[in-house]
């Protein structure tokens, strides 16, 4: 994914970390309500900066979106992609969740925020490869 770039290493933790971070939200939204644990596991809120960073540092390299694109470009991009719709309908049965039942703010940005690193990272796997983004033509 990332030949070559100095921040291959850091760039793999923080990835790592995120998925522990989904996995404890997985978990806290798996609990019974009427039984909860006496401490259930949130994601910690640093996890939200971890992304926002992830999320500066590939914008960084990447051309200034102007236009609306479409998914895909090449394989690596399209699971991208692919995950960041699972994350969005993954973030509106939170919400909607949350409408009956008590669930922790965090969970609901974590996830907000993951589609949006999904989303950039699907642009910047395709950027990395030397391919462009497809804008959409009406």
């Amino acid at each position: 994914l990332l030949r070559g770039c100095s921040e291959t290493a850091e760039f793999g933790s923080q990835l790592l970390y995120l998925q522990g971070q989904l996995m404890s939200a997985a978990a806290a939204l798996a609990t019974d309500p009427q039984n909860p644990p006496r401490n259930v596991i949130l994601p910690e809120e640093r996890s939200i900066e971890v992304i926002e960073s992830l999320i500066d540092m590939m914008e960084a390299s990447l051309p200034e979106l102007k236009a609306f694109i479409l998914p895909g470009g090449n394989q690596t991009s399209s699971y991208c992609h692919i995950a960041r719709c699972v994350c969005r309908r993954a973030e509106r049965a939170v919400v909607k969740l949350g409408s009956r039942e008590k669930v922790s703010p965090v969970i609901t940005r974590l996830l907000n925020r993951t589609s949006d690193l999904l989303f950039v990272l699907g642009r910047y796997t395709l950027h990395v490869s030397g391919n462009q983004d497809i804008k959409w033509e009406r």
